[in-house]
């Protein structure tokens, strides 16, 4: 897609306050709500394409069964912190990967071709001894679900499980049960709704890309 220069401004302004909101939050309610609007303002800039309806988009990530379940344990004040580990439960997620993968099959296309949503797992980074090792994702990730909220920006690979391709090949998977939107002018910026998500922070050393 060709974009103008203000067009890519005023995006980047979106992205930055949109990240500033999230950390400055202070309640799962007041999240949801930076979500819904963050839809509605993307919807402004003619990034949801006209078939998705955007009220639909808004209560799949924020107003679904697992969701609303969050919010009833928030109202009893079941703990809800972060635990010192890149890792969340029934959340929120959005944020710039750099290298990542949506991993869907069949079904989950369909779902994507009746809806215009996304389902999926996501791989962030690869292991391929033809480029010497460790290839990561690289940019910023937030969560905010049954084990807190928390913010990563840097160097890093999905912690749940490796996919092994061959002895030389294998993805990390980052996060299972993904349901949301990607939009990309220039970056690619992904918000949803995930089941289950952990990464590992990683260190590259100078001879590995």
């Amino acid at each position: 897609m060709k974009i103008s220069k203000e067009e890519k401004e005023e995006f980047d302004n979106f992205i930055g306050t949109f990240k500033l909101e999230l950390e400055q939050s202070d309640s799962f309610e007041t999240t949801l709500n930076i979500y819904k609007n963050a839809i509605e303002r993307l919807d402004e800039m003619d990034l949801i394409p006209k078939n998705i309806d955007v009220k639909k988009l808004q209560n799949i990530i924020t107003d679904n069964f697992q969701i609303r379940l969050l919010k009833y344990l928030h109202s009893i004040n079941f703990p809800s912190t972060f635990n010192g580990k890149y890792e969340n439960l029934i959340c929120l997620i959005s944020g710039d990967f750099g290298w990542f993968f949506l991993d869907h099959q069949p079904i989950r296309s369909l779902f994507f071709e009746l809806t215009g949503f996304w389902m999926g797992h996501l791989i962030f980074g690869y292991y391929s001894l033809a480029e010497g090792g460790i290839v990561p994702s690289n940019g910023w990730i937030h969560t905010e679900g049954l084990l807190g909220k928390w913010t990563y920006e840097g160097k890093f690979i999905g912690d749940l499980y490796e996919f092994r391709v061959t002895t030389r090949d294998a993805f990390f998977f980052g996060a299972v049960g993904f349901i949301g939107k990607l939009f990309r002018i220039g970056d690619l910026i992904t918000i949803g709704f995930v089941t289950s998500v952990k990464i590992q922070p990683i260190i590259i050393e100078p001879n590995i890309i």
